[in-house]
Protein backbone atom coordinates (compact mmCIF):
# COMPACT_ATOMS: atom_id res chain seq x y z
CA UNK A 1 0.00 0.00 0.00
CA UNK A 2 1.12 3.40 -0.42
CA UNK A 3 1.34 6.11 2.17
CA UNK A 4 0.46 10.03 2.02
CA UNK A 5 3.12 12.14 1.56
CA UNK A 6 4.00 14.22 4.48
CA UNK A 7 3.94 17.39 2.42
CA UNK A 8 1.57 20.83 3.65
CA UNK A 9 -0.06 22.55 1.25
CA UNK A 10 -1.60 25.69 2.51
CA UNK A 11 -3.38 28.87 0.60
CA UNK A 12 -5.99 30.74 -0.60
CA UNK A 13 -8.71 28.87 -2.95
CA UNK A 14 -8.64 30.80 -6.42
CA UNK A 15 -10.26 30.13 -9.64
CA UNK A 16 -8.74 28.38 -12.27
CA UNK A 17 -10.15 27.46 -16.06
CA UNK A 18 -8.34 23.85 -16.18
CA UNK A 19 -8.50 22.48 -12.82
CA UNK A 20 -11.45 24.89 -10.98
CA UNK A 21 -9.10 26.16 -8.09
CA UNK A 22 -5.68 26.65 -7.45
CA UNK A 23 -4.36 27.04 -4.31
CA UNK A 24 -2.15 30.48 -3.93
CA UNK A 25 0.76 30.65 -1.19
CA UNK A 26 1.19 33.61 0.45
CA UNK A 27 4.85 33.72 -1.37
CA UNK A 28 2.52 34.38 -4.34
CA UNK A 29 3.11 30.56 -6.12
CA UNK A 30 -0.23 29.00 -7.34
CA UNK A 31 -0.42 25.34 -7.06
CA UNK A 32 -2.68 23.38 -9.09
CA UNK A 33 -4.51 20.86 -6.89
CA UNK A 34 -5.86 17.24 -8.42
CA UNK A 35 -9.09 17.36 -6.48
CA UNK A 36 -10.31 13.66 -4.70
CA UNK A 37 -13.10 11.67 -7.44
CA UNK A 38 -16.15 13.17 -7.60
CA UNK A 39 -14.94 16.95 -6.83
CA UNK A 40 -16.25 19.68 -8.99
CA UNK A 41 -15.65 23.61 -9.41
CA UNK A 42 -19.32 25.62 -9.82
CA UNK A 43 -19.09 28.70 -11.60
CA UNK A 44 -20.93 31.68 -9.70
CA UNK A 45 -19.81 34.57 -7.96
CA UNK A 46 -17.71 33.00 -5.71
CA UNK A 47 -16.70 30.04 -8.01
CA UNK A 48 -17.53 26.82 -5.33
CA UNK A 49 -15.88 23.24 -5.08
CA UNK A 50 -18.25 20.70 -4.33
CA UNK A 51 -17.54 17.23 -2.91
CA UNK A 52 -19.00 13.80 -4.42
CA UNK A 53 -22.03 14.31 -2.59
CA UNK A 54 -23.05 17.69 -4.40
CA UNK A 55 -22.59 19.15 -0.96
CA UNK A 56 -20.60 23.15 -1.13
CA UNK A 57 -17.41 22.37 0.52
CA UNK A 58 -15.71 26.05 -0.58
CA UNK A 59 -15.70 29.01 -1.91
CA UNK A 60 -13.17 31.48 -3.66
CA UNK A 61 -11.03 33.12 -1.65
CA UNK A 62 -11.40 30.58 1.21
CA UNK A 63 -8.31 29.13 2.93
CA UNK A 64 -7.35 25.51 1.96
CA UNK A 65 -4.75 23.22 4.24
CA UNK A 66 -3.91 19.53 3.21
CA UNK A 67 -1.15 16.98 3.62
CA UNK A 68 -0.47 15.13 0.12
CA UNK A 69 2.10 15.27 -2.51
CA UNK A 70 3.41 16.56 -5.69
CA UNK A 71 4.31 14.36 -8.58
CA UNK A 72 6.07 14.53 -12.19
CA UNK A 73 4.65 14.94 -15.22
CA UNK A 74 3.32 17.95 -13.55
CA UNK A 75 3.66 18.70 -9.86
CA UNK A 76 0.32 19.12 -9.07
CA UNK A 77 -0.73 18.55 -5.62
CA UNK A 78 -2.28 14.84 -4.38
CA UNK A 79 -4.30 15.97 -1.43
CA UNK A 80 -4.59 12.58 0.63
CA UNK A 81 -5.99 12.40 3.97
CA UNK A 82 -8.49 15.21 5.38
CA UNK A 83 -9.09 18.09 3.49
CA UNK A 84 -9.47 21.67 5.25
CA UNK A 85 -10.89 24.58 4.26
CA UNK A 86 -11.80 27.87 6.52
CA UNK A 87 -13.72 30.65 5.32
CA UNK A 88 -11.71 33.61 3.75
CA UNK A 89 -11.72 36.98 4.51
Amino acid sequence: PLGCPDALLEGVLVADEETGFVVEHADGFSVPVVWPHGYVARDGDPRQLLDDSGRVVAREGDHFSAGGGSFPPNDWFYPCGEIEFRPGG
